[in-house]
């Protein structure tokens, strides 16, 4: 039902529907990739498991609505910040994370509830 393609070049999330050979562009979306020390895999993979909230080691941060397309890296929220529930970073278009996708709320959200485990995810 759907397909995601994730560019690290342009830091842009194309989300289809359809089905092969059939697709339709649905969303497209900027994010932020991970920077070279913490590179985001270029990979063809599939949606393996969702987790609500994850919190940093410190317990000071967090991420939301994560969609995992490797057994480490995730579509997910930008990083909140636990003390006021501001974000650490708003910054979106550029390399900024530390291997996963970090998306806008509303699209993690999507991600995480309309887009079903197995669907696959192309990194390039």
């Amino acid at each position: 039902k759907y397909l995601i393609l994730v560019s690290t070049y342009t830091q842009k999330v194309n989300i289809f529907t359809g089905s092969a050979g059939n697709w339709t562009l649905y969303k497209t979306t900027p994010c932020a990739t991970g920077v070279i020390s913490t590179f985001t895999p270029q990979v063809f993979g599939r949606l393996t498991r969702h987790e609500r909230t994850h919190y940093s080691a410190s317990g000071t941060s967090y991420y939301e609505w994560l969609s995992y397309f490797t057994s480490g890296n995730a579509f997910h929220t930008r990083i909140k910040k636990t003390s006021s529930g501001g974000y650490r970073s708003r910054t979106l278009g550029k390399p900024m994370s530390g291997g996963c996708v970090r998306l806008y709320d509303d699209i993690a959200r999507f991600i995480y509830y309309d887009v079903p485990l197995g669907t696959a995810t192309w990194i390039y």
